[in-house]
């Protein structure tokens, strides 16, 4: 019976990375964050700051920040496990497995390699993100990322757990495909972080003809969480704004202010219930229409 509970333990380590837990990781999410609040501070003052939206801790941004905290002390993927009851994660592995062909080694430039990979696995992103607003029961996990009524720079960690899970089958298809180095994979997760939390703060810049044609801008993401009709199914592109022009889901940013969803069931009864409405609003857009 011991060794069945303790090889189980060891196997949940395993799949949910627990056993990865690192200062690195530590520095990572801590130091980007530090980096990225100096950066708004400067350009938005202290008045219409992130950090200002952090003290006064209102309803929408403590969840912004438990969701940080689940990702700095690495258990964001034990949560997830337990509520997936580790199908999604077995799965995923499968996928990994069958797939790890490691297509990228062939390339042995290591600027090149980074943004080969970059590249398309930024366009595996817009496709994902895009099936998680046209399909109902994906949708409705992906509203709470949605359901934030203020950008803190740490809605960039805001998502349902199940939506995390199942977002691995497609995430993890360019990497199991390409294979990546180490510090490939550290570069391209850095530059990731670094822009996720900038799209996510207080600075409205549309960055000119880089965030036109190139990097998808704070302005245009601004867009893609505003509430008015006409900036729905827009600007889903992850850090390449590239995809949207091609596929014709870009638009042109302006001085959004209201964010969130309609009629937002979120941010008032607290963490865990938020947790659950979702998948409830999950299993219900399986199984009904409305």
């Amino acid at each position: 019976m011991l060794e069945f509970i303790s090889y189980a333990f060891n196997k949940l380590v395993e799949v949910t990375g627990l056993g990865d837990f690192s200062l690195e990781d530590i520095y990572l999410f801590i130091g980007a964050v530090q980096i990225v609040l100096l950066v708004e501070l400067i350009t938005v003052k202290w008045e219409k700051s992130a950090l200002r939206k952090i003290i006064r801790f209102d309803k929408s941004t403590r969840t912004d920040l438990i969701f940080w905290l689940t990702e700095v002390f690495n258990v964001f993927n034990l949560i997830a496990f337990i509520l997936t009851l580790g199908v999604a994660y077995y799965l995923s592995g499968l996928i990994q497995n069958s797939l790890d062909l490691k297509l990228g080694s062939y390339v042995t430039n290591p600027p090149l390699q980074f943004f080969i990979i970059y590249v398309i696995s930024d366009l595996n992103a817009y496709f994902s993100h895009w099936l998680f607003h046209v399909i109902r029961p994906l949708w409705k996990l992906h509203e709470w990322h949605h359901s934030a009524t203020d950008f803190t720079v740490l809605t960039r960690y805001r998502g349902h757990f199940v939506e995390m899970s199942l977002k691995r089958f497609i995430d993890v298809i360019p990497f199991v495909l390409l294979g990546a180095s180490i510090q490939t994979y550290f570069a391209f997760k850095l530059f990731k972080e670094l822009h996720g939390l900038l799209v996510h703060s207080n600075i409205r810049s549309s960055w000119g003809f880089v965030g036109k044609f190139i990097l998808v801008s704070p302005a245009a993401h601004r867009v893609h969480h505003s509430i008015k009709p006409e900036h729905y199914g827009k600007n889903f592109g992850n850090t390449l704004i590239i995809w949207d022009r091609i596929f014709n889901t870009y638009c042109e940013s302006d001085d959004t202010d209201v964010l969130g969803v309609p009629d937002n069931p979120y941010n008032s009864k607290g963490f865990l219930a938020d947790t659950f409405i979702g998948m409830g609003r999950f299993f219900k857009g399986i199984f009904s229409s409305k």
